[in-house]
């Protein structure tokens, strides 16, 4: 390459003398700038070289066959990406594959500290069309005809032509049409697409049928009589009614009845009986979702009518308040359908006997629980104990219940109960809650207990009651002995109570209800009703752990121990105990209240009812004997009893006291007191003196005050 050099000469009047050793570095720069130069233009023609010499190189991957690998100087890489190409990074070869689709040549380095290498590869085959390009595709039409659709230079399909060269009809296909008067014919679709020829005429009406019988257009252009068969559309436009499923009526149809189940209605003599609709001039006989239902149809013309479609009788008879699923229909005690319109009215419900003489209506349909009385259907009264009764019956979840008014056990509050072996507990208690004693209940049923109060037959009582008939029935009272059932203050002194080690005594008496005591032969023996709260403690005392284990089932007495000083009743919770061994009768205390209480105690009454010759009511309310007095000395016994809450009622019996003058002491302290509501009275008969008084703490004589006096002061000997 020749260089062109502008040189300017100084004058010589200016030009100064340059040294030696200016003249070497001027020249040594300027030799290292011209070699310099030609490396860097040497290698720059030596990598264009190369890279021709990359670019005619054969890869394959198209129709050339094999390809060789790309050569880069110094085992270099290249670069896909246009913005990164330099001199020592060309860029990475392309070529064609699949339909349309392309692929890179690469190569990756790997460098580490003392060697390098790379790795050059063809990438996955990208952008592949759906065709080759310019091609086209055929496919057979149903039909018999052809259609294409071309593929783009793009690879990609384009829409597919109209069918050509197509037949009348696809292969196997029947095509039907009507000829005649009602009649049809058919033909088929031949293996060449072509139809083939009309069968005859089927089915085409006779001409002199066309004249004597009634033929319908139908919706699917058909002739017909039996429009059951075809559609509501058919039907309606015939002016006629769709039930559902059929037609009512057709004009040849004679006498058409039918039921249509799940239908919107029935036919009832070629007349359509919508649902909810009576069959006119009836009132026994309606149509209920398609259904035709009697109500307690006693005409047998009737009840014989046959459904015209099907071999069976089209009334479905049903008996006096009967109602469908719904409650919509009801059968009424008249023989008549009304609407009851939702409320429960299924059960025939009978008058009471008594009330049958003055009521018209003898039954009626009432709901499950409720009751007729002649005029309403009362209400069931089994949660109500508060409602009054109707000729001394109430109505407990749908029956007449013979019920009395009941009383709580303190008698301070009346109601009834659902059963009549039930004690009223509380009117304000809960009727779920009934016969649990343990819980909040209105009303407990015979032989439960709540406290000292057990119910025995609906009528209240005690469990003391229990306990002083059983410490008799083992004493056998043929004996002299003295019972004393009161209070615990009246009853327990501070002997006689210990077991092993403990003092029962003062555990009980003041969580106890009453305690008896019985004296026969030397011996005392103490008993009470517990409990169930003072299980825990008195199980503690070794003698009783075995006895709180027996089944509460069981009603008879049970030894505690092998010491025979310990007894118990589970069933009535009862404890017997004392400081010597004795036995207990294993006759159930139930069975023996009976002849060793009740019947001694109904003769008092009774004799005193004689004696006095009124009835007394008051003393026949005597039941719960939980304050008792009994002895017998002798010829000598006394029998006594006061019960109450807050008016006390007293009875006493003395017999064998023909020279002690009873009546005169009783006579003397009423007249002291001058206290006529009190009603003290003696009276004597046969030897026998009897003696009587009502009151309370608000009257001037309280029998209370006079019990200990009468019965446990006095000793008889």
């Amino acid at each position: 390459m020749a260089m062109k050099v502008k040189s300017t000469t100084a004058s010589k009047n200016t030009r100064k003398p340059i040294s030696l050793t200016n003249k070497i570095k001027n020249s040594s720069k300027e030799k290292l700038s011209f070699y310099l130069t030609a490396f860097l233009m040497i290698n720059f023609l030596f990598v264009i070289l190369n890279l021709n010499d990359v670019s005619s190189q054969d890869y394959g991957g198209g129709d050339g066959g094999g390809y060789s690998e790309p050569y880069y100087p110094g085992g270099s890489s290249c670069t896909s990406d246009p913005n990164l190409v330099t001199w020592y990074l060309p860029l990475c070869p392309v070529q064609s594959c699949g339909f349309c689709g392309t692929q890179a040549y690469k190569c990756d380095t790997i460098y580490g500290w003392d060697y390098s290498q790379t790795t050059c590869y063809w990438t996955v085959c990208s952008n592949v069309g759906e065709c080759s390009a310019n091609s086209v595709q055929t496919e057979s039409c149903i039909d018999g005809g052809v259609r294409f659709r071309p593929c783009s230079s793009a690879c990609t399909f384009g829409n597919w032509s109209n069918c050509i060269g197509m037949g009348q009809c696809n292969s196997g296909e029947i095509q039907e049409d009507y000829c005649g008067v009602g009649g049809t014919k058919a033909r088929a679709c031949q293996s060449n697409f072509q139809w083939g020829p009309w069968s005859d005429c089927q089915n085409e009406i006779p001409h002199q049928d066309i004249e004597s019988a009634t033929y319908y257009c139908a919706s699917d252009r058909t002739f017909t009589q039996d429009l059951d068969s075809k559609d509501q559309e058919s039907c309606n436009k015939a002016n006629h009614t769709w039930t559902g499923s059929k037609c009512c009526s057709e004009d040849d149809d004679i006498l058409e009845y039918y039921n249509d189940p799940s239908g919107i209605g029935g036919c009832w003599n070629k007349t359509a009986i919508l649902s909810g609709s009576f069959v006119k001039n009836t009132k026994n006989i309606v149509n209920a979702n398609g259904n035709f239902l009697g109500c307690n149809i006693l005409d047998a013309g009737l009840l014989q009518i046959k459904d015209s479609h099907k071999n069976y009788n089209l009334i479905n008879n049903t008996l006096l308040c009967f109602q469908d699923d719904y409650k919509f229909y009801l059968c009424n005690e008249d023989n008549e359908w009304v609407f009851s319109n939702g409320k429960d009215r299924s059960k025939l419900s009978p008058i009471l006997p008594s009330l049958s003489s003055t009521q018209e209506k003898q039954f009626a349909c009432c709901s499950q629980t409720e009751c007729w009385n002649g005029s309403i259907c009362v209400p069931n009264q089994a949660a109500k104990p508060l409602q009054g009764n109707y000729q001394q019956h109430r109505c407990i979840d749908g029956n007449w219940i013979f019920s009395e008014l009941k009383s709580t056990p303190f008698g301070d509050a009346f109601g009834f109960c659902p059963k009549a072996k039930q004690c009223l507990v509380s009117p304000f208690g809960n009727t779920l809650d009934n016969e649990m004693p343990d819980k909040n209940p209105q009303c407990i049923i015979d032989g439960q207990y709540i406290g000292d109060d057990y119910c025995e037959r609906g009528n209240w009582t005690s469990r003391t009651k229990f306990l002083a008939s059983a410490l008799l029935d083992s004493a056998k009272i043929e004996q002299d002995f003295v019972l004393f059932c009161d209070k615990a203050e009246n009853v327990l002194n501070e002997k006689d109570h210990v077991i092993g080690t403990k003092n029962i005594g003062a555990i009980l008496k003041g969580a106890a209800y009453h305690f008896c005591t019985i004296s026969y032969n030397g011996k005392v023996i103490v008993g009470t009703a517990i409990e169930k709260k003072m299980f825990s403690q008195l199980i503690e005392i070794s003698a009783l752990a075995s006895c709180f284990s027996l089944p509460p089932s069981d009603t008879a007495f049970r030894s505690c121990d092998s010491s025979n000083a310990v007894w118990y009743n589970p069933s009535l919770a009862i404890l017997v105990y004392s400081t010597t061994p004795f036995s207990m009768a294993q006759d159930s205390a139930l069975q023996a209240f009976f002849s060793v209480i009740k019947s001694p105690i109904d003769s008092l009454r009774y004799a005193v009812s004689v004696l006095r010759n009124e009835p007394l009511l008051t003393l026949e309310h005597i039941s719960r004997f939980d304050r008792l007095y009994l002895s017998k000395h002798g010829t000598k016994s006394i029998q006594g009893v006061i019960e109450g809450f807050q008016d006390l009622n007293l009875l006493i019996e003395y017999r064998g006291f023909e020279s002690t003058p009873i009546c005169a002491s009783v006579e003397e302290y009423a007249f002291k007191f001058n206290d006529t509501a009190s009603n003290l009275r003696c009276q004597q008969l046969n030897g026998t003196y009897f003696v009587t008084a009502e009151g309370s703490f608000l009257t001037g004589i309280n029998p209370d005050e006079l019990w200990d006096d009468l019965t446990a002061k006095i000793r008889i000997s």
